[in-house]
């Protein structure tokens, strides 16, 4: 059986019970890797006073569930076929305001930083027809990142969608590409094609970018059960306290994001209420 970060395709699957998942290769359907929660921190309690105010103030934008939700700070380990840790992914607190997802922390078992999956908020998540590659697919680049211990993107995740003239049922071809992980220097690492949660990652992937894109597949599960839109019901994840905390620097990891994520949403409100 080939190793968590040898494999060239990859899915991940909920296991039905909150928070925990299992990793796939897709090319034998053998498990290579299960994710479990260590860590879910409690909802923050809010008077009816409060949450009127923070209503009031975001105006208009206050009747969107997904800006209203305070999705708590969420950490998860990941076992390989061993039941050895391989790391740990730590998804921030999502605060009231915020329409995107979080940023991840992927620490290693020791409480090393290996690096970030970020968002830049202040960039627009929607496609235009007039920004498109060499196929005619309009893309959205240079918003979602896969980044180093230091910071520095090492990957740019890089989200085709066919437009018109283009005819749409290019997005649901599963010879098409929707999603690529586009190295600095232009090379695709991996793949996802049409609608499946499949992803091809390629066999010169280094192993630093493996673990990113792995990390990622994860995250964007978690954010698809806990990020839904404005008419989807949300229910929030079932406190786990971890005692001690799950690795050495567990308090300080998401310090400045915190603070970015307060700045970005003062910003946004401004922006879309005038």
């Amino acid at each position: 059986m080939a190793g968590l970060l040898e494999i060239s395709k990859i899915s991940v699957e909920s296991l039905g019970q909150e928070l925990h998942y299992r990793v796939t290769d897709s090319s034998t359907g053998e498990a290579v890797a299960n994710v479990s929660p260590v860590a879910v921190a409690e909802p923050p309690q809010v008077s009816v006073l409060k949450r009127f105010g923070k209503r009031v103030v975001l105006g208009q934008l206050g009747g969107w569930p997904h800006l209203r939700r305070h999705v708590p700070r969420i950490t998860v380990l990941v076992t390989d076929a061993s039941n050895s840790a391989v790391m740990f992914l730590d998804r921030a607190d999502k605060i009231t305001g915020n329409p995107y997802p979080p940023q991840c922390a992927v620490i290693e078992p020791d409480g090393r930083v290996a690096g970030y999956l970020t968002d830049d908020h202040y960039e627009s998540p929607m496609p235009t027809a007039d920004v498109v590659d060499a196929e005619g697919m309009a893309i959205v680049g240079g918003k979602h990142h896969l980044r180093d211990q230091t910071g520095a993107a090492i990957c740019d995740v890089v989200t085709r969608l066919a437009m018109p003239p283009l005819p749409q049922e290019l997005n649901y071809d599963p010879n098409v590409d929707t999603t690529r992980f586009v190295g600095q220097d232009g090379t695709v690492w991996a793949r996802r094609r049409g609608q499946s949660p499949l992803l091809e990652i390629s066999p010169d992937t280094p192993y630093p970018i493996r673990r990113m894109i792995l990390a990622s597949m994860v995250a964007d599960t978690i954010t698809h059960e806990y990020q839904v839109g404005a008419v989807s019901p949300y229910k929030p994840p079932t406190p786990l306290q971890a005692v001690p905390d799950p690795y050495p620097g567990y308090a300080d990891v998401h310090s400045r994001y915190m603070e970015y994520q307060q700045e970005f949403i003062e910003w946004y409100r401004k922006e879309m209420t005038g």
